[in-house]
């Protein structure tokens, strides 16, 4: 039996990989990964998966990575339109307005308000 190989598009909504499209010909997944679908997302992905059915079992590499900040700043940011392989570090920017929030600092804002409130608490039981 031959390997069966299949191309996923993953896109980053929130702070979660979602499957955006499944193609069977590299060219096109990469095209419409690099195309004006590139813009709308924080990050995108191009999977390349293999199912090996004398071994029945999946191999999966990441072949394209880029974003939307990579897609506007253009051709000076080199490293964010490479094929993935390597490690890619985070420049630590701010979302812009209508990008979501990392889980990070959604997980700093819960626990800033629950401190508020626990001692807002306090001082309404008269414990402060």
């Amino acid at each position: 039996m031959t390997a069966t190989v299949s191309y996923e598009i993953h896109v980053m909504r929130g702070a979660r990989w979602v499957t955006s499209g499944i193609y069977q010909d590299k060219n096109d997944a990469l095209r419409e990964a690099r195309g004006p679908m590139r813009k709308r997302y924080l990050s995108i992905r191009v999977i390349e998966e293999i199912f090996d059915p004398e071994r029945d079992r999946f191999v999966t590499r990441t072949i394209y990575r880029g974003s939307a900040q990579a897609a506007t700043c253009g051709p000076q940011n080199k490293s964010a339109n490479r094929p993935a392989g390597g490690a890619i570090a985070m420049d630590g920017a701010m979302p812009r307005d209508g990008e979501p929030m990392t889980a990070a600092a959604m997980t700093l804002l819960s626990v800033s308000g629950f401190i508020l409130v626990a001692i807002a608490a306090l001082f309404w039981l008269g414990a402060v």
